[in-house]
């Protein structure tokens, strides 16, 4: 018995494992992600804008008989448009710019800088949405860009790959990190002249390692506006999904 300040509890011998379990899978669904945007001179507007906008996007994709993507909208968020009234104008001398940024000492001259109210005047708002699709026949990633992006949808550039069916594979993922983590306790409590009996605690992890993107052309954002006369094609997947499950033991000693 070993005392404690909690009173006096015993303490069983453990040996702690690590099981591992990792499985590679091709991407069986691509998950785009676009915005709508929309200005209007009041709020009320700009989101009666945005939800037409929406509405014509999803009609749109519906309207190629694509079963295959699955369009999801998320929430509108609305926020003002400022101008300050004496700020100065939108593009700026470069020489200015060197000077108002130049490090040549303590004494340089300080640059002119227009005053600037702390007032600003209300011309608008501007409704964001967010929009995922996902679709499930990655060949066909390039079709379902073209139809949103023609229809309004501005992308953000982000592409997750998935599964359609990720739970059953992390299950099996997990049951043979456990059964790994079962065999080095075995092992290890043999080589000690022990046994491994029953577990006393588990933890668990499992990631999902996405492949990395390539796209034509050298690019790596797809939706960048091409050069004249340059054709940007649409990604195509360089290497696979990578689940990985990892399970924390902590055996009996016996």
């Amino acid at each position: 018995m070993t005392p404690t300040s909690f009173g006096t509890r015993s303490f069983a011998e453990g040996l702690t494992v690590i099981g591992e379990a990792a499985h590679d899978a091709s991407p069986e669904v691509i998950e785009l992600s676009f915005e709508i945007h929309s200005v209007a001179l009041n709020a009320a507007t700009a989101l009666q804008e945005n939800a037409t906008k929406a509405r014509q996007i999803g009609q749109a994709l519906g309207a190629t008989d694509n079963a295959e993507a699955q369009i999801t909208t998320g929430a509108v968020e609305v926020m003002p448009i400022l101008q300050l009234p004496n700020a100065p104008p939108a593009i700026l001398n470069p020489l200015l710019l060197h000077g108002a940024f130049s490090t040549s000492g303590p004494n340089a001259p300080v640059p002119m800088v227009p005053a600037v109210s702390d007032n600003p005047n209300l011309i608008g708002y501007r409704a964001v949405s967010s929009v995922k699709v996902a679709v499930r026949n990655v060949n066909r990633a390039g079709e379902v860009i073209d139809i949103l992006t023609r229809a309004g949808a501005v992308s953000t550039g982000s592409i997750r790959y998935l599964l359609q069916d990720e739970s059953t594979l992390e299950r099996t993922l997990l049951e043979e990190a456990v059964r790994r983590a079962r065999d080095k306790a075995t092992v290890l409590a043999a080589a000690v002249g022990k046994s491994a009996g029953n577990p006393i605690s588990i933890s668990e992890e499992v990631t999902a390692l996405q492949p990395q993107p390539s796209f034509g052309n050298g690019r790596y954002n797809p939706f960048l506006m091409p050069s004249a006369g340059v054709t940007v094609r649409p990604p195509f997947i360089s290497g696979q999904l990578t689940f990985c499950a990892k399970v924390s033991v902590v055996y009996q000693l016996q």
